[in-house]
């Protein structure tokens, strides 16, 4: 798979079928739009590719409005990427993107690719203030040669998945939920640093993970997670909000693994929320009983 950061012309490369947004979440609405991509680009012996950016056009736009993130930038990248597309074109939005009108848009993407086919999602909107919807986006490729697939919205129990329902269910605690929504659990990944718990004797490794900025994070209170790393997968509980050394720290959420491996401080782990237990409270060795039966 190939992954760009900047615009180039890749005329050269075969015909192209493109799924375009934003997909700040990678859920089930943004993956549904991508493996229809994917599909009908194998269909036609052609290249999928996504089109995307890097961090949200809010931050641009309207920076006070810009709402934390549900996952990385490179972890958008790894989960687009097990979605089987050939082509991630990953760019910066900016203000020069802001300002194209949606024909400059798309006289942007007809330039630099051989844009064959594209897939978007019912909401989605380009160009200046919003101003391209879909039904244009239709009659741009009739213009441009290329043809339209737009995908409804995804409803739950009458609700549009989104990226802001996401985010509302997250900072409720209610991750299961999430889960359900995104396709896979919500995650915190970093380093496993040793804990800021002090004076408590465990039968478990005691560690930290700090939250990478701007990433939500999840209400406060203690939750079952599963902790991976290197393809080991270890049972735990974690601890949200009340551990923190101090106010000025970057946020950390703190952790009881079901394991005694010292060597995995400093090293990359990826930690899974499974279900929240109860709000605020301190980790209690008692609480691990519970991990044994969520996971």
């Amino acid at each position: 798979m190939l992954v760009y950061t900047c615009i180039e012309n890749l005329k050269h490369y075969p015909p192209i079928f493109m799924a375009l947004g934003t997909f700040d979440g990678v859920h089930i609405g943004h993956q549904q739009i991508i493996l229809k991509t994917v599909a009908r680009a194998k269909a036609a012996k052609a290249l999928s590719a996504v089109f995307t950016f890097s961090n949200h056009p809010l931050s641009i736009i309207d920076p006070g409005r810009c709402p934390s993130l549900l996952i990385t930038n490179n972890e958008k990248i790894q989960y687009l990427q097990s979605l089987g597309v050939d082509l991630i074109v990953n760019i910066p939005f900016t203000c020069e993107l802001l300002n194209q009108t949606p024909e400059e848009f798309i006289q942007l993407l007809t330039g630099s690719f051989n844009l064959q086919h594209v897939v978007v999602g019912g909401n989605f909107t380009y160009g200046f203030r919003c101003g391209g919807r879909p039904d244009d986006l239709r009659v741009a490729g009739g213009k441009y040669n290329f043809s339209v697939d737009i995908c409804q919205l995804v409803d739950i129990d009458g609700i549009h998945v989104s990226s802001t329902r996401i985010r509302q269910l997250i900072a409720g605690g209610r991750v299961g939920e999430a889960a359900s929504l995104l396709n896979r659990p919500f995650t915190v990944s970093g380093k496993m640093l040793k804990s800021n718990l002090r004076n408590r004797k465990f039968r478990f490794l005691r560690a930290g993970v700090a939250i990478p900025n701007r990433l939500i994070i999840p209400a406060e209170g203690v939750y079952v997670v599963k902790a991976k790393h290197c393809g080991n997968s270890y049972r735990g509980v974690a601890n949200i909000g009340n551990n923190l050394a101090s106010v000025r720290q970057q946020s950390r959420v703190e952790l009881l693994l079901d394991c005694l491996d010292d060597d995995l401080y400093y090293q990359d782990i990826k930690v899974e929320f499974v279900a929240r237990l109860r709000g605020k409270g301190n980790i209690k060795a008692s609480a691990m009983s519970w991990c044994f039966r969520y996971t």
